[in-house]
Parts: C-alpha cells; structure tokens; sequence
C-alpha cells in the first residue's frame, strides 16, 4: 500500500458551495433528484472558484413540513440539466406504529404552505399552528376535543 503524503488541503467553504433548498411538501426524492429538478438554478449550480475544475457544489434539500433532509452532490450542469448524486438521504419523522387517530368531528387539520401544520377546532380557533407533523397536530386536535367534552 502507498503511503499518501498531501501537501496541502483545500478550505471546504472556499473550495464548494453548498446551496439550501427548502422542498415544498408533497415533492419526493425521487423528484429533487431529477436532473430537471433544479435547472432554474444552473447558474448557481455551476459556480466554480477555480475556472475550469469541478467544485463538487451541494444542494442541501430540507422539506418543508420536516418530514425529510437529503444533501446532493452536483456532479455536472448542463443543457438545461443539472445532474446530482444524492449523499444523504434521511427520513427525519418516522411513521409511529398503530392506526393513526381520526379528526374529530368538526375539527381540521391542515398544512399552511411556509408555516407548518396547524390544527383548528369545531369554532374555527386554533388549537395548535406551526408544528413540523401533521401528527402533532392530530394529536393537538384529538387530545383538545377529549378536553373540551
């Protein structure tokens, strides 16, 4: 085996970029990973801090409601594509076991795009807003019908 001997490092935050995307709830990895996904954002994608070497920038992809982080890895861009290796791939809200709880009669449970999930109760007041789960906000409604009656 040869003994690897570097001269030197490259600083990461000098050498790549990496971008942040909050994916809107509903999109699947499967979509984010479509080498069309991202194609408004080739500019970005394509930067380099040394011109004519790949800088191996990363799309960091967190969805919106929570439920998912995944880091891409931009391996090439373009012809309108931009081309990615998923590096991470995580499920952050595990599905909890048993039957999910209904809404109560009356009650809503609802996402607000860039809020979070929200429970209202049978007279429209909010019972819980801005949590990451749609199950926590089930819960919130289901636990305040219990109390209320």
């Amino acid at each position: 085996m040869k003994e690897a001997r570097p001269g030197s490092f490259e600083a990461a935050h000098d050498a790549s970029i990496v971008w942040r995307y909050v994916v809107p709830s509903g999109h699947s990895p499967e979509d984010v990973q479509s080498p069309k996904y991202f194609r408004n954002m080739m500019r970005e994608a394509a930067q380099q801090r040394v011109i004519g070497r790949n800088s191996w920038n990363k799309i960091e992809c967190i969805w919106e409601d929570g439920s998912r982080y995944m880091l891409l890895m931009v391996m090439s861009v373009g012809q309108d594509l931009v081309q990615t290796v998923p590096i991470m791939n995580e499920r952050l809200v595990k599905a909890q076991p048993g039957r999910k709880p209904s809404v109560p009669e009356g009650y809503k449970v609802e996402f607000i795009e860039g809020s979070g999930w929200r429970a209202l109760s049978d007279k429209n007041y909010v019972v819980t807003e801005k949590v990451v789960t749609e199950d926590e906000a089930l819960r919130a409604a289901v636990d305040h019908a219990r109390s209320a009656s």
